[in-house]
């Protein structure tokens, strides 16, 4: 059973009539957004959304590019962050003085690749700061399988059973 959404509402009919709404929903949708997200920004139904896309050829066709679009920049982001990580640098978390630089004087690249913080005080008042850190290795490791760089080897073994015949003794008739 197919559900027909309702696609118009007297709330959302300005903006159903302006042809730049489109553009601007399929724009955000292909640099990485959802239907989802823009709904809720926007205070529409995600069906009333929805419906309105579906029910002209052009936005349909139009939506499915952009989601298209979408999967492209999502891997581009991940092959991005995954090249930050294997390029980290932990020395770019310090001052000249070897003391850690606070998180908004961190380049952005390290400040991605920071996967904990914790800071502490000890009785005596002694600040104690501990960081990790997204393994690079890993991320390395990620890339090259992306990048399909490395073979994995199966090995298969099967035992076979095989039954030797001694055909001497099956005398053969001749005619």
């Amino acid at each position: 059973m197919k559900i027909k959404p309702v696609i118009t509402t007297d709330a959302v009919e300005p903006w159903m009539s302006n042809p730049k709404v489109a553009d601007d929903i399929l724009r955000h949708v292909a640099d990485g957004g959802t239907l989802m997200e823009w709904a809720r920004a926007y205070g529409v139904s995600y069906t009333v959304l929805a419906g309105w896309i579906a029910s002209d050829k052009d936005r349909s066709t139009g939506y499915k590019l952009a989601l298209k679009m979408r999967d492209e920049y999502l891997t581009e982001m991940v092959v991005r962050n995954l090249r930050m990580y294997a390029d980290f640098d932990p020395a770019e978390m310090f001052d000249a003085d070897g003391r850690l630089l606070n998180i908004k004087d961190m380049p952005e690249r390290i400040r991605r690749a920071l996967s904990a913080m914790e800071i502490g005080e000890g009785l005596d008042g002694e600040v104690t700061k501990r960081v990790k850190w997204i393994d690079p290795g890993r991320a390395i490791e990620l890339l090259g399988k992306y990048r399909k760089m490395f073979v994995e080897v199966k090995h298969v073994t099967q035992d076979t059973n095989v039954t030797l015949v001694d055909l001497g003794e099956y005398k053969i008739k001749r005619e």
